[in-house]
Parts: structure tokens; sequence; C-alpha cells
């Protein structure tokens, strides 16, 4: 996923409430308020419009804080219990 963010090649976008994402989301990320759906990714970054190959990241926030990645958000670098539990460190 790394490589791919750092080649530009993907739109990484979260689909959290508004104050959610303003606490902590992946860096880099976009946010799109409620359920992701083709025409909301098409409205929010049309820049990466026309997308035939659209996935989830399976593995998620927990995936990410295991792997050690940074996070951005009020809250970005503190242990809050969702992740501790995802064995992000501090």
């Amino acid at each position: 996923m790394l490589a791919l963010l750092q080649a530009g090649t993907v739109q990484l976008m979260e689909a959290l409430p508004v104050d959610a994402y303003a606490a902590e989301h992946i860096s880099g990320a976009r946010n799109v308020p409620g359920q992701l759906t083709a025409e909301l990714a098409e409205q929010v970054a049309p820049d990466r419009a026309g997308y035939g190959d659209v996935r989830v990241y399976a593995g998620g926030k927990q995936d990410w804080a295991q792997a050690g990645m940074a996070f951005e958000g009020s809250r970005a670098g503190t242990i809050t219990e969702a992740t501790a539990a995802a064995g992000r460190p501090a």
C-alpha cells in the first residue's frame, strides 16, 4: 500500500464521521463522511475519477498502525483505546 501511495497511483479514502476524521485518520487520506460510493468518490477525487479498480483496504487502520505508519489529526500520536487495541505505539 505504501509503495502505491508514494508512487501517486492510488488515492486513499476513509469513510468517517467528520469529528472522527478530525481526531485521527491515516496520513494522506481524504475523508468521505458516511458510506463511500463510486459516484461520491468521483466527486471527492475528480482527479482520480474513472478508476476501474477500486478496493477496500481490508487491514484498515489496525494494519496501518501495526506497520508503524503515521496518522494525522488532533489525537495523532496519543494512545487511545482503539489504537492501543490495534497495537499502535504512543
